[in-house]
């Protein structure tokens, strides 16, 4: 029988592959030190290379399940004579540079054992090195070292560019950028996928309620929210505590949302910028292989209804709307949305420092304006937090009621009861309308609302008061 080469690595296999690679790559940085331990480092880390390739290639091909036999020994020359075997027994390939790699062993065991430094040698076998990976990726897998990158996994476009830009600014010896993009695509997918969990739209409006009477419990309550998510995510604390004392020397410039930074006291190099790189592209992996999706899709015609919610005239439905939500509480409403600039924020939050907040509805049907009106709300609390730099976004909550008769509908269709009380109503329903007009508290509002509501009044949502309006409005 013969094989059909090559044969496609599968996920595991490509991230094999990668750290496959990784050992040669660190083997050529190594080689170009001209110290003793360097070169000492760079002749294992070729020899590593080659062996772990050579079990990829047991691995791939599924060699031992095919033969039966367990390809355990250290021993070099017996993985090689059990993989050549096999591939002629089915016409596939032989190895390439079978000799030279024994040489590399042989080399790494003098290093090793009899102290030999090879200065003279080392980029010889390197060059030997990197043409038997060359050989066996195009041979057995059917890529290239070009393919050897962790954002080739990546299937979410956005995620994948960061981790691209990530890789692209290693090569560039831009080794605090390539930090950064690590940053945004790790912080970008981790609200994505933690997004999902159900538990995650009762946290903010959780925490919210006992900020103001207990910030210090506030924050550790929103510390070890963070991390049980974390752990939910099957992240490895200790690393990303050490990822995080990166994370944390970024400067200003590269955020968003600065706060202070702590300064690192030498140059950003490769090893920083590697390890970044490295944690953030495992868990990436990890979330994307366990994400299970959803169990249905919803078949709504994005194009048949568009929709726009201003508070303190900040659209609240432009940035992450399908991660947002609104609550119907005991007592009150609450909208969790998200907003993408540091300006909108502080526009929102002067507006709601108020109290009372001017809200903006419209919503079209195939670009067709079809509802407009514009209302009052009357704060009740509200919260925030940061989220990611790139794309920046903040999370905000907002507790309120709706103030009775400030809902104007735009296109004309409302009743304002501080006008003429014409043929609209009968005449019970104009008696007591004027016991209450004109409207100049809320307080007055919703007495006139619950006595219409126990009347069964059905219009109550066409009717505003503009002398209403005007007074909370007076200080916009």
């Amino acid at each position: 029988m013969s094989l059909i080469l090559p044969k496609k690595p599968d996920t595991d296999t490509m991230k094999m592959l990668i750290r496959a690679y990784q050992f040669l790559e660190h083997a050529k940085k190594h080689a170009q030190s001209k110290s003793d331990f360097d070169i000492m480092i760079a002749i294992h880390n070729l020899d590593n290379s080659i062996e772990y390739m050579l079990r990829i290639i047991i691995k791939h091909l599924e060699i031992e399940e095919k033969t039966g036999k367990s390809i355990t020994s250290p021993e070099l020359s017996y993985i090689i004579g059990e993989i050549q075997k096999f591939l002629k027994d089915n016409n596939a390939p032989n190895l390439s540079y079978v000799e030279e790699m024994k040489m590399i062993r042989n080399l790494r065991n003098m290093v090793q054992h009899a102290m030999i430094n090879p200065y003279g040698d080392v980029q010889t076998y390197l060059n030997f090195g990197e043409k038997f990976f060359d050989k066996s990726l195009s041979k057995y897998f059917g890529v290239s070292k070009a393919e050897l990158r962790f954002s080739t996994l990546i299937m979410d476009i956005v995620i994948k560019e960061k981790m691209k830009m990530a890789e692209v600014k290693i090569d560039e010896g831009k080794f605090l950028e390539s930090i950064v993009q690590s940053r945004d695509a790790f912080d970008y997918a981790k609200f994505i996928y933690a997004s999902q969990f159900g538990e995650r739209l009762w946290n903010a409006p959780a925490l919210s309620e006992i900020k103001d009477s207990y910030n210090n419990l506030y924050m550790m309550l929103e510390n070890m929210n963070e991390n049980i998510n974390l752990n939910s995510m099957n992240i490895n604390m200790s690393q990303y505590n050490h990822y995080m004392e990166y994370v944390r020397c970024i400067p200003s410039e590269y955020c968003a949302d600065w706060s202070g930074n702590t300064v690192l006291q030498r140059e950003w190099n490769k090893d920083d910028a590697e390890f970044c790189y490295l944690f953030v592209a495992n868990a990436l992996l990890d979330w994307q292989i366990h994400d299970m999706g959803p169990i249905q899709e919803i078949s709504a015609d994005i194009n048949e209804f568009r929709f726009s919610e201003k508070i303190c005239g900040v659209e609240t439905r432009k940035h992450f709307v399908e991660k947002g939500c609104k609550y119907g509480l005991e007592n009150q409403t609450a909208d969790l949305f998200y907003i993408a600039s540091k300006e909108e924020l502080e526009e929102l939050k002067k507006g709601i420092e108020k109290g009372v907040a001017c809200c903006e509805f419209k919503r079209w049907c195939f670009e067709q304006l079809q509802a407009y009106h514009t209302y009052l709300i009357k704060i009740n609390n509200s919260d925030y937090r940061f989220i990611m730099n790139n794309p920046p976004t903040w999370e905000m909550i907002v507790f309120y009621d709706n103030i009775p008769f400030t809902n104007k509908d735009m296109c004309g269709n409302g009743i304002d009861i501080d006008g003429e009380l014409d043929g609209s109503f009968d005449e019970a329903i104009k008696e007591i309308l004027q016991q209450y007009i004109p409207l100049e508290t809320v307080e007055k509002a919703n007495e006139l609302l619950e006595t219409l509501n126990k009347i069964n009044f059905n219009d109550v949502d066409r009717l505003y008061s503009s002398k209403l309006i005007e007074i909370l409005t007076v200080n916009e």
